[in-house]
């Protein structure tokens, strides 16, 4: 192993018989060893083997796929089997250790009307599960953030505040990291546009201390007083006339 230290039970080796069946499955051990159990055998003659490395699943190590043969000769020697392992080469498996690429993104946050960049807006980093890779990731005076060390993979940024005066949007920017795009001097850039929030018409608003339905009670108090006012002008002119 290079690279890295090697640990016991890291990697798995299979045995495979002509045919090509695995007869046994074993892990090395903390110093890069492996042992197969013994195989009897109840007659003379040649039999050949296979071994191989389990190629796993860790990005960041190159498995070695070379596989090795082996012959085990078994003779009758006095009606007693025995036998006699050849290699055609010595059986050596080597795995490399990589450091993962690591690469990064630019967001950009601006007005969705005049382009000005934004300040303060904050997002928080997920990845394709929806899983929390970073929080507080806000924007600078300049409207941008850079974020940096992303592992391979398929991530999304969500708007949790907007700048101030502006609409919050919660559509994910969804972008992916991969070898194309890992440890480049000029990263990636993302772009998001926010709304100004629309201020209300304040003539259309009641003053300080006073309610809309306040001022319907006030109008209708107006409207019937002054249809009284009205009647009693109407039968003062009645009862002049008489």
């Amino acid at each position: 192993m290079t690279g890295k230290a090697l640990s016991a039970d890291e990697f798995q080796f299979q045995l495979l018989d002509e045919q090509g069946e695995v007869i046994q499955t074993k892990s090395n051990d903390a110093n890069g060893k492996i042992y197969f159990d013994a195989i009897d055998y109840d007659q003379a003659g040649t039999y050949k083997y296979t071994i191989r490395e389990v190629a796993g699943t860790d990005s960041t190590i190159t498995y070695d796929q070379t596989e090795y043969h082996v012959t085990v000769n078994v003779e009758d020697q006095s009606g007693q089997l025995v036998a006699s392992p050849a290699y055609q080469e010595s059986i050596i498996f080597k795995n490399t250790y990589v450091s993962p690429k690591l690469g990064k993104v630019t967001l950009k946050k601006v007005d969705s009307e005049t382009g000005k960049l934004l300040a303060n807006a904050e997002f928080e980093l997920q990845d394709s599960k929806g899983n929390i890779v970073q929080k507080n990731i806000v924007t600078s005076k300049d409207g941008k953030v850079e974020i940096s060390n992303l592992e391979v993979g398929e991530y999304q940024l969500i708007e949790t505040k907007a700048p101030s005066g502006y609409q919050i949007d919660k559509t994910p920017i969804k972008f992916s990291i991969n070898d194309r795009s890992t440890n480049i001097s000029k990263p990636k850039v993302l772009e998001k546009e926010n709304k100004r929030i629309k201020k209300s018409d304040s003539a259309a608003l009641p003053k300080t201390g006073e309610t809309a339905d306040q001022r319907y009670v006030l109008v209708g108090l107006f409207c019937i007083i002054g249809f009284i006012l009205l009647m009693i002008f109407k039968i003062l002119k009645v009862k002049k006339q008489s």
